[in-house]
């Protein structure tokens, strides 16, 4: 199963139409159709979807809004669960067994991704399944290595029903628009 996760790196600033943007935005029904194929030439651009920033403004004078959009791309990262060390960087671990670990940490501001390495999970004295990063054949060291709780970690989610079901909704809006215009 695939998940997504928005690529600020192609982020795309435009100018639409106000009735494209209210179209793509808020699902309000274009007045022109002209409006509702220019909304769909907007939606082909990305091909798995994508968010507009909420930082969208009118132009002045004019009929149109410049917005932000940020594509959808498929997440390539391989990992089941997930721990925020800091507010860009992510600690993220796959499962290799049920006593192994493989760890990388993310920094979701650059999109760089770092393999820190396999590690043994065992079950500390208080009874919590934990991983440290010094010597795995000896016990933690308080100062001389990090040790991570696994009871901190979170469970990767996927969003691909939820994206499948935002582009089969964007869809039916389109074809049912196009019907009752003709």
């Amino acid at each position: 199963m695939s998940n997504f996760i928005l690529d600020y790196s192609k982020k795309q600033t435009l100018q639409i139409s106000n009735d494209a943007f209210y179209f793509l935005y808020y699902g309000e029904e274009p007045l022109d159709e002209n409006n509702l194929e220019e909304a769909n030439d907007v939606s082909e651009m990305f091909f798995n979807n994508f968010y507009i920033e909420d930082d969208w403004k009118a132009v002045d004078d004019s009929d149109l809004i410049e917005c932000t959009f940020i594509p959808y791309i498929e997440d390539q990262a391989d990992y089941d669960e997930y721990e925020d060390l800091t507010r860009h960087i992510q600690q993220q671990i796959k499962w290799l067994d049920v006593n192994h670990v493989r760890v990388w940490w993310f920094n979701s501001q650059t999109g760089a991704r770092e393999l820190q390495g396999d590690f043994k999970v065992y079950t500390n004295e208080y009874g919590h399944k934990c991983f440290h990063t010094g010597n795995q054949d000896e016990n933690f060291i308080t100062g001389k290595m990090c040790i991570y709780f696994l009871k901190n970690f979170k469970k990767r989610i996927y969003l691909k029903s939820r994206l499948q079901k935002s582009s089969l909704l964007f869809y039916i809006r389109l074809s049912s628009f196009s019907t009752t215009r003709e």
